[in-house]
């Protein structure tokens, strides 16, 4: 099924593409990327299509209703789409949809502090995953908690991690 008619702002755009807003709008002067001007909000709306094309990427049907989700601002749906960049091994761009999902919700905020535990699109920093891991906990998320669980028995961050989220 095409979805051509996919329309999604400059900084979801640039999340999903892990690139700045200013980049994005580089590469739709360049013709990269299809954009046109929304006169209602007063913002460049950026094609999803031609984000796709960009990325080179086969979406999956969720894809999209994720993307269009995460324009409207739902956390989770922008951590579905960095675990999406995750399973095809895609790791830069994971990282970039899954922090920025990371701003509130606990499940993401767990998958940032593997992200920086691994060095799963990030150089890996324990100090960062460690304080991720924190902030979920103190968010109430279960694995996170059981992960603190293991570590306060004297198991190692990376230990800890490993094989969850």
């Amino acid at each position: 099924m095409e979805h051509v008619d996919v329309w999604i702002g400059a900084h979801t755009a640039a999340t999903i593409m892990n690139i700045s807003r200013q980049y994005c709008y580089k590469l739709s002067d360049e013709s990269v990327l299809v954009s046109r001007h929304d006169k209602e909000k007063k913002r460049l709306l950026f094609s999803l299509q031609s984000i796709i094309s960009f990325l080179r990427i086969t979406p999956d049907e969720t894809f999209f209703s994720d993307v269009v989700a995460a324009d409207s601002g739902s956390a989770n749906a922008m951590l579905e789409i960095g675990l999406f960049f995750l399973e095809r091994k895609l790791e830069p761009l994971a990282f970039s949809c899954i922090r920025s999902a990371a701003a509130g919700d606990p499940d993401a905020m767990d998958w940032v502090s593997k992200c920086y535990v691994e060095g799963i699109g990030v150089p890996p920093n324990l100090a960062l995953g460690l304080r991720w891991l924190g902030d979920a906990a103190a968010h109430g998320h279960p694995i996170a908690l059981a992960k603190l669980a293991v570590i306060e028995q004297g198991a190692s961050l990376q230990e800890a991690t490993k094989n969850s989220s």
